[in-house]
């Protein structure tokens, strides 16, 4: 932990921007306590995609400066909703033992269960500079130098990959936030990438459970205590969805979307009449959050509110009966409500970015349908242990199941059922399930329509599992303290045992310590640890590797810098790893992703370099794009993309470069013919 402990400040800052920016928010709203600061991620990030679109359609410089004015005009407007709504708040609670008792059991076990999952993740990525071999990381690390050298981070100008364009939309937050680290601490791309990735995934996501968990539970010591401790305690999020792809976006969207839920819960049930209107306000602002982070967290969370939504509609009609009104009326929210979510439905379709997603299907079935519905019983649903690092080959063996969890997980369904508030849940869960249960093992035409956004990916529905998952565990505790106080209650010769707010915050701390000490020395979680290890891991040389770079290419990228001139650029094919050439030694990769949209240059270099010697064409290219350097780094990632840049083998003996520097099969050219 000592190289994590110097790169303290990138640490310290990437919680602070992906929390503070939506902490005046939420309070302008109205929010207190647990929900304000458990929404305030997903706050903070509207405020900073918001503000770096707006910012990239005036053409002004990118800086943590223009965040904060982001974020005191959405506090303003936030209040101003609230003063509308009749001042009335959320989330307060009353000076007493109860207030006490849950910030003890909140801040012990929470503190405890974040500084575990902090020493652990970053012990499994193994240090603060480590770059994951996957196949998305040239994408994302690159696309935030792209962001630093234009000083432009909204998600409308991500053209990384289509250079001629002048506008593209790709969720930029992720990336925001890290240029912003990057920006206040002038540390290096992969270690404020990493630092945003474990803040994200060991303070974002337990601190938005919270959230949720305040307004399903209510001030309960007990419950609320052991919240953070279990927010870990399933593979599929977040350990798994950080070290597949890897998806930084989707980590960050999913660690969100439990805040944005809660607001949803509020709005949709804890709220009436004119009070519900900042609960409303924080879930539109939720949802532009989810948009910029990766908008499947907003289709996510519109398949967990369906149920949710008719619990709502329950309660609506029971009301309006209560009152006196004729069936027809307490029945008339529901077409209503019918007709409006098909129009939205339709109205989404016709946008380009939706249309193109309804129906993709990337990922084929690989699994029966009992394997996939024991995996979401067991919670072995895409566990490392089945399914090691895309691209390569999955393998199908059993998983070892997360026993004591999934148990928690079915008993909680089924408390759930006789507690009105909570009711939605399991059939919230059932969805999910029957989600991993469609892509994985049914293969109808359904399936893409229904998780096309998704890609039809069982990892991406997989790791959606804990959003629900996480809460039903709780109501489990919930369900086996209320038989245990019962059953004591009836041997004392009373209805049940009452305990005191402080028992209640002891016996949390108690089970808080056990699940995050005991839990994560099982084999399970043993075997997601080494699989995330395995996602950041440095081969000493190319041969024995599949990732994409290898001890000794990142030595040469650590000394490009001092071999290439500012301002000129480097060729590679970024199947072998040069691609990180822009992240990690700061000189203009040409071709920055393995899924680069080629305008005619870069398709002419690519094709016919070495025959720069005969063909004028090619010269004016290599001019064109202020190519100078050629970066060769051996075998591809996983072995893929064979054949795709021909134009770059056998410069030296064409005559067409001359070998500058090399490491083990890395090699840099200097191009001598143009």
């Amino acid at each position: 932990m000592g190289e994590w402990l110097v790169t303290w400040p990138a640490a310290l800052v990437a919680v602070l921007v992906l929390v503070v920016p939506g902490v005046g928010p939420a309070y302008g709203l109205g929010l207190r306590g647990l929900v304000a600061w458990g929404a305030a991620p997903a706050l903070s990030g509207a405020v900073v995609g918001s503000t770096a679109v707006v910012l990239g359609e005036l053409g002004v410089g990118w800086n943590v400066a223009w965040v904060a004015v982001g974020s005191a005009v959405v506090t303003a407007l936030g209040y101003g909703v609230w003063l509308l709504s009749g001042r009335r708040s959320t989330g307060t609670l009353r000076r007493g033992r109860t207030r006490a008792a849950v910030a003890v059991a909140v801040g012990v076990t929470g503190l405890v269960a974040v500084a575990l999952q902090v020493r652990r993740t970053a012990a499994a990525i193994g240090g603060p500079d480590r770059v994951a071999q996957t196949f998305d990381t040239p994408y994302h690390l690159n696309s935030v130098r792209m962001i630093l050298e234009n000083g432009d981070a909204s998600s409308f100008h991500m053209t990384l990959t289509q250079p001629e364009a002048t506008t593209a939309f790709y969720p930029g937050l992720w990336h925001g936030f890290v240029s912003l680290v990057v920006q206040v601490t002038g540390a290096e791309i992969p270690v404020a990438a990493n630092w945003v990735s474990v803040a994200t995934t060991c303070v974002v996501w337990p601190l938005s459970m919270l959230a949720l968990g305040r307004l399903l539970l209510g001030p309960r010591p007990l419950l609320l205590g052991i919240v953070v401790p279990l927010s870990f305690a399933m593979t599929q999020f977040p350990n798994r969805l950080l070290s597949f792809g890897l998806l930084y976006p989707n980590v960050l969207s999913y660690a969100i979307l439990p805040g944005v839920l809660a607001l949803s819960v509020l709005a949709l049930v804890r709220t009436h009449g004119r009070g519900r209107l900042p609960a409303v306000a924080g879930v539109l602002t939720g949802l532009v959050a989810l948009t910029f982070a990766q908008p499947n967290g907003v289709f996510a969370l519109g398949f967990v509110a369906i149920p949710l939504v008719v619990h709502a509609l329950v309660q609506v009609t029971a009301r309006l009966r209560h009152r006196g009104r004729g069936w027809v009326v307490a029945l008339l929210p529901w077409p209503v409500t019918v007709l409006v979510v098909a129009a939205g439905y339709r109205a989404l379709g016709m946008l380009p970015l939706v249309s193109g997603f309804r129906g993709k299907v990337v990922w084929a079935v690989t699994a029966g349908r009992e394997q996939a519905t024991a995996e979401v019983l067991r919670l072995t649903a895409m566990h490392p242990s089945i399914t090691p690092n895309f691209p390569e080959t999955e393998i199908l063996s059993p998983g070892t199941p997360n026993i004591l969890v999934g148990a928690l997980v079915l008993v909680g369904a089924v408390a759930a059922l006789f507690v009105a508030r909570w009711r939605w849940l399991p059939f919230a869960y059932a969805i999910l399930a029957g989600l991993y249960l469609l892509v994985r093992a049914v293969d109808i035409p359904l399936r893409g329509t229904l998780t096309g956004y998704w890609y039809a990916d069982p990892q991406r529905i997989a790791a959606l599992l804990p959003l629900v998952g996480v809460p039903l565990t709780v109501v489990a505790v919930a369900g086996l303290a209320r038989l245990v106080t019962l059953a004591v209650g009836r041997v004392r010769g009373t209805d049940r045992l009452r305990v005191s707010p402080w028992a209640g915050a002891a016996i949390a701390v108690v089970l808080g310590l056990l699940v995050s000490v005991v839990l994560p020395r099982t084999a399970t979680f043993r075997e997601s640890f080494s699989y995330l290890a395995h996602a950041y891991r440095v081969d000493p040389e190319a041969a024995t590797s599949t990732g994409l770079v290898d001890a000794r290419e990142l030595r040469l990228l650590g000394r490009l810098d001092e071999i290439v001139p500012e301002g000129v650029s480097v060729a590679g094919d970024p199947w072998d790893g040069s691609a990180l050439v822009w992240a990690l030694a700061d000189r203009e990769a040409i071709y920055p992703h393995m899924g680069m949209v080629m305008d005619p240059d870069r398709a002419l270099v690519a094709s016919s370099l070495n025959e720069a010697l005969t063909d004028p064409a090619v010269c004016e290219a290599v001019d064109d794009l202020g190519i100078g350097y050629v970066l060769t780094m051996g075998r591809h990632l996983s072995d893929g993309g064979q054949g795709g840049f021909p134009g770059l083998e056998g410069l030296e003996e064409a005559g067409v470069a001359r070998l500058v520097a090399a490491e083990g099969e890395a090699r840099l050219y200097e191009v001598t013919a143009c």
